[in-house]
């Protein structure tokens, strides 16, 4: 009996611990809603721009920027709203210490990757500026995976390869992102919804 009350209690601590250094609000419907906006926000582009045998003009890259802001900020403020609703069913605060840690790790490697994609699609290299969107959102996602649940580290890797692959056969780079921001995080989301029920 006593052994069993004394594993119960070292679990207590356990828990404890992790919650007080680990962002445990990500939600599964944040994954999902990310997902989906990623598909319909990279079959617009695909319909649209990708396979131009011309020159895009300055205002179809306006536009193609445009999307791809458009569609950053719904992922983000869907993101926030599940991991708000999911942090307040488990009595969390969104923005802790937790949470502080791991926008920075996130946007350490983001805000020069945003950078440099907004600097290639401005230069018409669109596949490369495709690449690198991933290769720097991996890179985030694994500095950032200490501080919420492990599984964001082995998605940071499978982005970056992605990205690598983009970027050697740039003639797929539009699958290669749909696959990683699209498909990868309907998946993803799906198996953490599944680990919430």
């Amino acid at each position: 009996m006593e052994k069993e009350q004394y594993l119960n209690e070292l679990e207590e601590i356990r828990t404890m611990m992790s919650k007080s250094s680990k962002f445990l609000s990500l939600s599964g419907y944040s994954g999902i809603s990310a997902g989906v906006i990623a598909l319909l926000g990279g079959s617009l582009f695909k319909y649209y721009y990708w396979g131009s045998r011309y020159q895009l003009g300055k205002e179809d890259l306006i536009a193609i920027i445009g999307l791809g802001v458009i569609t950053l900020c719904l992922v983000l403020a869907l993101t926030l709203f599940f991991s708000w609703r999911k942090g307040k069913k488990q009595g969390l605060s969104l923005w802790n210490s937790q949470s502080q840690q791991l926008l920075y790790h996130m946007l350490a490697p983001l805000i020069p990757g945003g950078i440099i994609c907004l600097h290639l699609v401005w230069n018409n290299n669109l596949p490369e500026a495709l690449a690198m969107s991933q290769v720097f959102y991996g890179l985030a996602l694994f500095s950032s995976a200490r501080y919420t649940i492990g599984a964001i580290k082995s998605l940071g890797l499978i982005e970056i390869s992605l990205g690598l692959f983009a970027y050697f056969l740039p003639q797929w780079a539009d699958l290669f992102w749909l696959t990683g921001f699209g498909v990868l995080h309907l998946i993803y989301g799906g198996l953490m919804q599944k680990k919430e029920a």
